[in-house]
């Protein structure tokens, strides 16, 4: 609403960032490897159906290729998570500072004062490259983890359109 112009929102692009080349995708695994690993039931052996974070499950899916301990997991998740959470908030504050950049363009093509169509116009361009990327990393769910030097280049990636829509608007 503060733009003033409609965007698509993004849901669950969980398989896309794990699909990207991936560590884990490129060792063979899939979503069910370590969100569903087996367990007894009795004499059977079955997939776990509680879909969740390894790290909730003691990250027992983790320890059939990590042998190094769920400490030793638990640190390096919350390291990559900590590195993507950083860069989102600086690319999500970019991309937010644009929006309302926009609010006051539209506010004074309002008040009947004459702003560059052009300019506006790739501004926006810019704008969108920025929110998809940004959108796309927050809707993910893993806070990076599923692929982090993905996550990073293509939160990167949104705070250089944010700036750039930013410098237009100026």
């Amino acid at each position: 609403s503060v733009t003033g112009f409609k965007l698509g929102f993004l849901r669950h692009a969980e398989f896309e960032m794990l699909s990207n080349g991936s560590t884990h995708w490129k060792a063979g695994l899939a979503c069910a490897d370590c969100h569903m690993p087996y367990t007894r039931a009795g004499n059977k052996k079955i997939s776990d159906h509680r879909v969740m974070s390894p790290l909730k499950m003691d990250a027992k899916a983790c320890m059939t290729c990590h042998p190094q301990g769920k400490e030793w997991l638990a640190e390096r998740v919350k390291a990559i998570q900590d590195r993507t959470a950083s860069l989102q908030l600086r690319a999500g504050y970019a991309t937010a500072t644009a929006a309302k950049l926009f609010e006051r363009a539209n506010a004074a093509k309002k008040d009947g004062r004459k702003i560059d169509e052009a300019l506006y116009a790739k501004a926006r361009e810019y704008y969108e490259e920025a929110f998809y990327r940004v959108t796309f990393i927050g809707a993910e769910n893993s806070m990076g983890f599923h692929n982090p030097p993905e996550a990073l280049r293509v939160l990167g990636d949104s705070a250089f359109f944010a700036g750039k829509s930013e410098a237009l608007l100026r």
